[in-house]
């Protein structure tokens, strides 16, 4: 008979490597981001409903005459 070793599962799942300080900073980072966007846009569009003319383009984006 063939001995049975405590490792002996036929598909092992593979560990991920621990997250690295870095890595859960830029994943914050990302989210927040996101989260920022969404806010800005929903601020965005209640603006505009409440009748707010269009914004002024930036300076030194149209050309001078």
């Amino acid at each position: 008979m063939a001995a049975v070793t405590e490792n002996s599962d036929p598909d092992p799942e593979p560990q991920a490597p621990p997250e690295s300080g870095d890595d859960r900073r830029a994943a914050a980072a990302a989210a927040n981001r996101k989260r920022a966007l969404e806010d800005w846009e929903a601020k965005k569009k209640r603006w505009r409903a409440m009748g707010l003319p269009a914004p002024l383009p930036a300076a030194g984006s149209t050309p001078k005459k």
